[in-house]
């Protein structure tokens, strides 16, 4: 009875676990809005499932991509006292290391495959909702901007960039699962609504990064996807008619519905080599690298050097300028092995995540953005509990087949 009662005890703590984990995940999409409600407390979520993720799980795995990330931060910590303005340690400092907290928790921990699934549902609904609403709540960004329109409710908003990097996310867990699965039509027109619905949504915010991280992820997912029922003649075909019907369904809209001034801010590339004086501050920072090349300037030491004070507007070069080389290569070593062992094993949704989260962040700062860390995390845990389900797979197959897994 005692027995029972534990068990029953640590099933109730699990799910609580679990319930918190899409909490986070939700939080993440609509933390300006929720805020207004709960005020700050909700950025405090993250303290509290890492907590619950330790008390409810006791088998830990430490990886040298768990540590990687570990070395990049504390390089960045000690890099601290060799710059003389901290302005960016001061309002990046306790976010990364509230997100690389999360990052080890739930990678290093063992979770189980119910998470897998539930951060997927999570993540989808979350950004179709987000999408759904941005077609009757969307008003220019900060009132003045016409040519990126955000969801706004009670006059709160986010960053454009940000939403779109949030919408893409359900596009690429719509077209994965849509590509991947034998669905019943009911799934079928959710997945292809919630693909339009978001492409739509994300046009409307004027996001070029965006852009370029949509026209990526259809790219892979259609490159890469396959069925293991489908000839390779069947698929190219198949391929050929989906990718045409959706490019043709994004024309249409985008041609019908976009208003005229976005459009021309998204389409006309000429207008893109100068966009918020990047390539302006890109040389300046390239300048600040190659006076520290090895282990880079200090955290922060682009602020304010050469009398600039500006956002680097690129995730990467931020952290080549803050680590050098060394701390650019411990801060990409992870999303490395994630493409390269989901390549491998043929598990392409964690690419696509990364892929949502990594390619805007080339136009953007985004070290201290939960859909940037969210797109790491998620697509590891992903991988990690794929292969560990894959692993048992292959040894329950092998015991069937009477041979000991020790002996294979």
């Amino acid at each position: 009875m005692q027995d029972i009662e534990v068990e029953s005890k640590n099933g109730i703590l699990l799910r609580a676990t679990q319930i918190s984990f899409c909490f986070y995940l939700f939080y993440c999409f609509f933390e300006p809005y929720i805020n207004i409600a709960i005020g700050q407390f909700g950025r405090y979520i993250i303290f509290i499932v890492i907590i619950q993720i330790i008390i409810t799980h006791k088998k830990v795995a430490i990886r040298w991509y768990h540590v990687s990330l570990v070395i990049w931060l504390l390089l960045k910590i000690v890099s601290i006292y060799w710059v003389g303005y901290n302005y960016i340690v001061s309002i990046h400092l306790v976010s990364q290391i509230g997100m690389l907290g999360l990052y080890l928790t739930v990678n290093a921990f063992k979770l189980e495959y119910e998470y897998s699934q539930l951060a997927k549902k999570t993540l989808l609904y979350s950004s179709f909702l987000m999408g759904f609403l941005s077609l009757f709540f969307s008003q220019s960004f900060a009132g003045r901007f016409d040519t990126r329109q955000v969801l706004t409710i009670m006059n709160v908003q986010l960053d454009p960039n940000n939403q779109a990097a949030f919408l893409v996310v359900g596009i690429a867990i719509a077209i994965h699962e849509l590509m991947i699965k034998k669905n019943r039509n009911s799934r079928i027109v959710f997945y292809v609504g919630a693909i339009i619905i978001n492409i739509y949504s994300v046009l409307l915010t004027g996001s070029r990064g965006a852009l370029v991280s949509l026209a990526l992820v259809i790219f892979v997912a259609f490159v890469l996807i396959q069925k293991s029922d489908e000839n390779k003649i069947q698929n190219i075909v198949k391929k050929l008619v989906q990718i045409t019907g959706l490019f043709f369904l994004a024309y249409v809209v985008t041609k019908q519905f976009l208003p005229e001034e976005i459009y021309q801010r998204l389409f006309n590339f000429n207008s893109y080599s100068g966009g918020s004086e990047r390539t302006t501050i890109w040389k300046n920072v390239i300048g600040l690298f190659y006076e520290n090349p090895l282990i880079g300037g200090g955290w922060g030491s682009f602020w304010g050097y050469n009398d600039n004070h500006m956002a680097v507007h690129n995730t990467y070069l931020a952290e080549l300028t803050d680590a050098g080389i060394v701390g650019l290569a411990l801060f990409l070593a992870p999303p490395i092995y994630i493409v390269l062992t989901s390549l491998k094993n043929k598990y392409i949704l964690p690419i696509l995540l990364l892929i949502s989260g990594y390619v805007p962040s080339f136009f953007l700062d985004a070290a201290n953005k939960r859909f940037f860390w969210n797109s790491l995390i998620i697509s590891l845990m992903m991988l990690e509990i794929h292969l560990r389900q894959k692993r048992v797979d292959n040894k329950n197959k092998q015991n069937e087949g009477g041979e000991s897994f020790d002996q294979v």
